[in-house]
């Protein structure tokens, strides 16, 4: 189990990753993208691409993957334990590989984000990013900062606890800017 092995990290092959990633992982393993533990597998990948396919929104980016370029997948294999890095070279977590796969950026563009337009902040994330999705249940080992926000920064659990002793039952939140740039836009 990775939490018990968290001092062998050394030893693991190193992947650095996104910020975007970082960020996903955090929400991965704090609830926010439940009932995810991890990073999905091609067909779960396939399921929810047909599902945003059929007009029903879901954002691919928010649903947890993490990619790799080809050149840096050749080192990684299936069972393997990778730990991940953020670009700073601090140790954010640990992947336990169940698969690799590789997806067509286009059709994941055209079907989620209804445009191949590199314009779109999601779609220019989308072709930047690497040609490999790595699936595989996550351990974050350092949650990210949110400084100057950290007065403000709340859990799942500790936002639904506020909303309810403030009686709210109706909430809208953003994760994403280009969310809340297409909502104020309408």
């Amino acid at each position: 189990m990775i939490e018990k092995n968290i001092w062998k990290t050394e030893s693991l092959s190193p992947l650095t990753i996104s910020k975007w990633i970082i960020s996903d992982m955090e929400m991965i393993s704090n609830g926010g993208f439940s009932p995810l533990i991890g990073f999905m597998a091609e067909k779960d990948y396939q399921s929810v691409l047909k599902y945003s396919a059929s007009g029903k929104r879901i954002t691919m980016d928010a649903s947890g993957y993490s990619s790799c370029n080809k050149g840096r997948g050749e080192s990684i294999n299936v069972g393997d334990e990778v730990a991940l890095y953020s670009d700073e070279g601090e140790l954010c977590g640990v992947i336990q590989v169940e698969e690799m796969f590789e997806y067509d950026k286009l059709e994941e563009a055209k079907l989620d984000y209804k445009t191949m337009d590199d314009n779109h902040p999601g779609v220019k994330k989308l072709f930047e990013q690497g040609d490999i999705y790595i699936a595989g249940s996550i351990f974050l080992v350092n949650r990210p900062s949110h400084k100057p926000f950290e007065e403000f920064y709340m859990s799942p659990n500790e936002t639904r606890k506020m909303f309810n002793a403030l009686g709210w039952s109706t909430v809208v939140g953003f994760t994403r800017p280009e969310v809340a740039e297409v909502l104020i836009k309408g």
